[in-house]
Parts: structure tokens; sequence; C-alpha cells
């Protein structure tokens, strides 16, 4: 529950960016934030990595989206 919530924050986090609500500064936070995120607390990528499959997030050209599941990836790559 706790990686959907994040998730979802920072993908509405690029949806206040798209609608110029959210600076270039604010929003490149966000993108920080997910690294941080997986780095600090990587007993939360395997819920991300369940999401990125269930949500297809690899398939989407958000930002937000790409770089869940580009940390994900890393994370399994790393694991092998």
């Amino acid at each position: 529950m706790m990686a959907r919530q994040m998730i979802n924050t920072w993908k509405d986090a690029e949806a206040a960016y798209d609608h110029g609500l959210l600076s270039d500064e604010t929003f490149d936070t966000a993108l920080k934030d997910i690294s941080v995120t997986m780095e600090e607390v990587p007993g939360l990528i395997p819920y991300f990595g369940y999401l990125v499959d269930a949500y297809k997030l690899e398939e989407e050209s958000s930002l937000i989206s790409q770089h869940v599941a580009e940390g994900v990836n890393k994370f399994k790559k790393s694991s092998d």
C-alpha cells in the first residue's frame, strides 16, 4: 500500500508539472525522490516491481513511470 501511495504522489506531481503548477526544480526533486526512496528503503522495491508489472508502467511515456521502472530494473540486475 505504501509503494502505491508513493507512486500516486509522484504521478500527481508529474500531472501538476505538466499543467504548469510545479516548477522544474520541484519536479526534479520528485524525480530524485524516487532514487532516494529506493536506496533508503530497498524493502519497498519488490512492491514497486509488482506495481510496475500490474500497471504496465514500463509502457508509459511519463518520466515518473520510467524512473520507477528503471529503479526496479536496476535492483533486479544487482540482485542477480
